[in-house]
């Protein structure tokens, strides 16, 4: 069959141009289809928000804490935490936030916006790289892992750059994908995004079950395995490289947290390195032999290394 032109007939059979008739109806019930679709964007963090807020809060401000989120990264690390919250938390019989809601719009909504949002639940956070633009805000954008393509619409005062890097979580709008709440630029060189992904991966944590811990990764400043910092330049002279990788982000964790102040660098890439040996490796090196590779003395490795294990 060919395809009906706007100025022919319409096949409904009313005498009227098709522009004028049904392909009007048509486009007046997507348009509606679309804006019940952003109205449930809206109305599903409402319902988190509501009823989950303090629990949101908690975990969002113990995360920020636990990982010393830059101050310049606090807002965009807090949005993109709820968003995560709300997709993955178990906050009422084992459900999440999303889930309780689509449970909730199940019989209040037309079924043809129903089976959009309902894939919602589904949602998990990725890493994409935007490929085209499209026009002013609309982007096509392939994900880092699994090269899937979207059509993505984004609503912000700074819009990205082709080949940019972004982190979030994408949503189906009917149209084409947004993505929900907020996402990050991830403005690492290409070399210091794959050091930080073979770091995710020598951990074993993953997108969506380890996201706090992999977006304070991604979103730092250092260069992965920084080779301007003494304590990994000497570990990495003296460790192997499985020690070594596995090093990296509990230092920079370490490091962090206590705002250390160095004066011996050789002590604590012993403690990491001895750390490491035992209870990521499960290797039998004594803090003696692991002292004399750092030319320290075992009591003082010791001491470092309990200051690191608490």
């Amino acid at each position: 069959m060919s395809k009906v032109r706007r100025n022919d007939p319409c096949p409904c059979g009313s005498g009227k141009k098709y522009k004028h008739c049904c392909q009007r109806s048509l486009t007046t019930t997507k348009m509606k289809q679309v804006v019940d679709i952003s109205r449930h964007q809206e109305g599903l963090a409402k319902f988190a928000f509501d009823n989950f807020n303090e629990d949101m809060g908690k975990q969002t401000r113990k995360f920020i804490q636990k990982f010393n989120v830059d101050n310049d990264q606090v807002e965009t690390y807090a949005n993109l935490m709820v968003c995560w919250l709300i997709f993955h938390s178990a906050v009422r019989n084992g459900k999440t936030p999303a889930e309780l809601y689509l449970m909730e719009q199940k019989e209040k909504e037309e079924d043809r916006v129903y089976e959009v949002v309902k894939e919602w639940k589904n949602t998990a956070p990725s890493l994409y790289t935007v490929q085209t633009k499209l026009n002013r805000n609309v982007y096509t954008v392939e994900d880092y892992f699994t090269h899937q393509e979207y059509t993505v619409e984004i609503h912000s005062e700074s819009l990205p750059e082709v080949q940019s890097i972004l982190a979030g979580s994408l949503i189906a709008t009917g149209e084409h994908h947004e993505f929900y709440i907020d996402y990050a630029k991830i403005s690492d060189s290409p070399s210091d995004l794959a050091q930080k992904l073979q770091n995710l991966q020598s951990e074993r944590l993953t997108m969506n079950d380890d996201f706090p811990k992999v977006l304070h990764i991604l979103l730092s400043k250092k260069p992965a395995g920084s080779d301007n910092d003494p304590v990994l330049t000497l570990l990495k002279n003296t460790a192997s490289s499985e020690i070594y990788e596995k090093a990296i982000p509990l230092w920079e964790q370490w490091n962090n947290s206590q705002k250390l102040t160095i004066r011996k660098e050789a002590l604590f890439a012993a403690a990491l390195h001895y750390y490491v040996s035992k209870h990521h490796l499960e290797q039998g090196t004594s803090q003696a032999e692991t002292a004399a590779l750092y030319d320290v003395s075992a009591s003082s490795l010791s001491a470092k290394y309990r200051q690191l294990k608490s």
